[in-house]
């Protein structure tokens, strides 16, 4: 006797499954070739199991399609997760490159900002020239009177 089992709405735990058994019937042999019979019952019952099984096909293809699709999707996140961490790269070169150029900004700033504003050396050396001109013609004017 063939037991076949039956997986159309079946639970994942492998101990909820309906046992289907094809029905015995009568052995008939015609012209020498040997025939199954089967009361209208049995037939009913066999036609059953035969929705189930198409039932069964039907839902395994429309899994294994939605397997190929997640597949597909799977290698398409993957696509993206690599090219966000290229991204995520040449964005960190580019942040690096960029703290760099305000750093030396930066540095050039504060040493601007506490150089003492006297001017250049050149006006230093000018106003040390007419001071000591100047204090030369009242040291003589001095000397004179």
């Amino acid at each position: 006797m063939l037991i076949v089992t039956s997986t159309a709405n079946a639970d994942p735990n492998p101990q909820d499954y309906e046992l289907f058994k094809v029905p015995k019937g009568q052995t008939k042999i015609i012209d020498g070739y040997r025939h199954q019979c089967l009361n209208f019952d049995e037939f009913t019952l066999l036609l059953e199991f035969e929705a189930s099984m198409v039932e069964c096909e039907m839902e395994t293809d429309l899994k294994d399609e939605k397997i190929e699709l997640l597949e597909l999707q799977i290698t398409d996140l993957k696509i993206i997760t690599q090219l966000q961490k290229q991204t995520g790269d040449a964005m960190k070169v580019e942040n690096d490159r960029l703290f760099g150029l305000w750093k030396d900004e930066n540095k050039k700033r504060h040493l601007a900002e506490n150089k003492p504003h006297w001017g250049s050396w050149m006006g230093w050396t000018v106003a040390g020239v007419s001071t000591a001109v100047l204090a030369g013609f009242i040291i003589k004017d001095q000397l004179s009177d």
